[in-house]
């Protein structure tokens, strides 16, 4: 006997996840000026990855999956095990914490993390 404990949308782990992706202003790069006093401002390259999000709960394991619903069912795209995070331990001090995450591969060419994250098991 087979028991699908596939998580969706109605699970509790998920209950306050959201499922969209903020849109976020953009500048063109020429009328960029980094004010070296202001703490508030970083510049970074632009990572090759895949939005998702990270479900911290105490002393449980990170679960890690796209914010996006499977095309399949109204379950998540979990790629918890598809990183190291599953043997990590979430710190009881950070309490039930949703971050949002950019997940790539180190070194990785073109569309090598979407690869990775969209191949099966």
């Amino acid at each position: 006997m087979l028991y699908n404990y596939t998580p969706t949308k109605e699970s509790k782990i998920y209950k306050d996840v959201p499922d969209y992706k903020r849109s976020y202003k953009s500048i063109e790069p020429e009328r960029l000026t980094l004010n070296t006093s202001r703490q508030d401002e970083a510049f970074a390259p632009k990572l090759d990855g895949a939005h998702n999000l990270v479900v911290l709960r105490p002393n449980k394991r990170p679960d890690v999956f796209s914010y996006r619903n499977s095309v399949r069912g109204p379950e998540r795209i979990d790629h918890t095990f598809k990183t190291n995070l599953y043997k990590q331990t979430s710190p009881k001090e950070l309490g039930d914490t949703i971050l949002r995450s950019e997940l790539f591969i180190p070194g990785g060419k073109g569309n090598d993390t979407a690869r990775i994250l969209n191949s099966s098991v």
